[in-house]
């Protein structure tokens, strides 16, 4: 009797999955047309804006800065995020600096990040324990982004508040 080689998917692969391939179609709109928006959602990304995440794993949180330059094309950010993660109730936080690309389509922005940096504690916290958060994200008004942030191993809702002028 041999044994199949295939392994069933189990439900953290079929969600991550699933995410990715939203992501994917949504970056893949290189060269979509940006679709109008209400007046109240047309400003550009350009510029700082103040994160903060609802609570997961208990009491656990992320909050800092993201910092959208506009690109050649249109649509197209580059973008970098310091953030911290904190538990309070087991003492642990940690402040990453992330690269970015964000990609808007109408009122619709998918960012994925690549991590660069433990910014503090450095000397405690090895780089390749930290899992790159990307974003999911709604312009729901000139100033104010909504949507889920997300690594491989969990998700959080997650508002951005514009911090600052555009900046090019």
């Amino acid at each position: 009797m041999t044994q199949s080689l295939m392994q069933v998917p189990t439900h953290f692969e079929h969600t991550l999955a699933r995410r990715l391939a939203t992501l994917g179609v949504l970056l893949s709109c290189v060269s979509a047309p940006v679709h109008a928006r209400s007046p109240d959602v047309d400003a550009p990304l350009a510029g700082r804006w103040t994160m903060t995440s609802a609570p997961y794993d208990g009491d656990c949180s992320l909050s800092g800065t993201v910092v959208f330059m506009s690109t050649t094309t249109a649509g197209l950010y580059r973008c970098e995020i310091v953030s911290t993660e904190a538990c309070p109730s087991n003492g642990f936080h940690v402040t990453v600096r992330q690269t970015c690309v964000a990609r808007q389509t109408g009122d619709q922005i998918a960012l994925m990040s690549t991590v660069a940096e433990i910014v503090d504690p450095a000397d405690r916290y090895p780089i390749e324990n930290y899992r790159a958060d990307h974003m999911t994200l709604k312009q729901i008004k000139s100033d104010t982004l909504q949507g889920t942030t997300y690594d491989y191993a969990r998700s959080s809702g997650v508002v951005l508040k514009r911090g600052d002028a555009p900046i090019s």
